[in-house]
């Protein structure tokens, strides 16, 4: 016959074993919970207030650039309560969920993002930009393999053989008429794009006269055949890249599998 005391150890046993359960369970599901955590990026033309609280009357506690990613926690009206980083702190607020877009590309996490619209664009100028992105749309890196702007799994020449038209070019500080105006916009993305990975270009070089659409310094001009733009993927895993443009905004996005 069981004894009263033997009995409460056991049931005490019992208590600490399910309460060690449910913890595991709880720690599971906190983690699931993270890695399902949505990844998007910043998508305006100039800056996106974060706020305090879901509200426009809130306290403004920052302000995110384009291209700036974010960790989408939860969606409370018309707002996102996000997590990003800066200067190496972590910082929870709110933006306007309509300027953070979320791509889908199952299996993939988005790593690095970049978004740059100019002003005053003219049709052919949009039109050499959107060309140079579905040139740019689908590359893919493998760990040491070099990017070259003219080589294989590049754009290539901003020429009318290869189905650019004419519209305003930088050349020898000033502005002229010339083959592919607006293709350096799309380069210039693309640097943007891999400066926030860190990943130092092979070769770069920049405006004889500032970019109106990004800082100066942060510009990558291409012109065959002295200007050429080249990287290499520095990381131990592929990199995948995705580039579109929308009238006078250009996006490129980069990728790796998802763990």
């Amino acid at each position: 016959m069981v004894s009263r005391k033997e009995s409460s150890k056991k049931i005490f046993l019992l208590v600490i074993i399910v309460s060690i359960f449910m913890l595991m369970c709880l720690s599971t599901n906190v983690k699931a919970e993270s890695s399902q955590m949505q990844v998007g990026y910043v998508d305006v033309k100039s800056g996106l207030r974060v706020r305090s609280e879901a509200s426009t009357k809130s306290e403004i506690i920052g302000y995110l650039k384009p291209g700036n990613l974010v960790e989408i926690m939860k969606k409370e009206g018309d707002f996102y309560l996000v997590t990003f980083y800066e200067d190496n702190q972590q910082i929870n607020g709110y933006v306007y969920s309509q300027y953070v877009s979320i791509p889908e590309k199952e299996g993939y996490k988005l790593i690095s993002a970049a978004v740059i619209t100019s002003s005053k664009s003219s049709d052919n100028r949009k039109f050499n930009m959107s060309l140079a992105c579905d040139k740019l749309n689908g590359l893919t890196l493998e760990p040491g393999e070099q990017f070259d702007w003219y080589g294989a799994n590049g754009v290539g020449k901003a020429n009318k053989a290869n189905g650019f038209k004419k519209a305003k070019v930088i050349m020898n500080k000033k502005y002229v008429e010339g083959y592919g105006g607006g293709v350096c916009q799309v380069s210039t993305t693309l640097y943007n794009c891999i400066y926030n990975l860190d990943i130092i270009p092979d070769e770069i070089h920049h405006h004889s006269l500032p970019s109106s659409y990004v800082t100066k310094g942060m510009d990558a001009t291409v012109a065959y055949p002295a200007k050429n733009f080249k990287f290499t993927n520095s990381y131990d895993y592929k990199i995948e890249f995705e580039a579109f443009a929308d009238g006078e905004k250009v996006t490129i996005l980069c990728f790796k599998e998802a763990d």
